[in-house]
């Protein structure tokens, strides 16, 4: 979850509007998919959305 935390930190120093996460993983899916809820991301056309 830090991993996610770092990168809306990064995007929010650069003022981007929004972060993008393109998970590239054929394994684990719901585990990624957990993951990525976790830490407040939205599923949106094939990508996270945090």
């Amino acid at each position: 979850m830090s991993l996610v935390e770092g990168l809306r930190k990064w995007a929010t120093s650069l003022k981007a509007s929004h972060t993008i996460i393109h998970v590239t993983t054929g394994s684990n899916l719901k585990s990624t998919d957990r993951l990525m809820k976790a830490a407040g991301a939205q599923f949106v056309g094939g990508a996270y959305v945090v």
